[in-house]
């Protein structure tokens, strides 16, 4: 199974870093909001 990694820009202007098998889906997630992310 192939993963993708990707770096995303917020609204905020702010960078998140993740991975995902399913990229189109992610997106989705992140445009909607649905996924939150933690700040480290």
């Amino acid at each position: 199974m192939a993963f993708s990694l990707y770096i995303l820009e917020c609204a905020d202007a702010s960078l998140y870093i993740g991975h995902t098998d399913d990229l189109d889906k992610r997106l989705q997630q992140h445009d909607a909001g649905v996924e939150c992310y933690t700040a480290s």
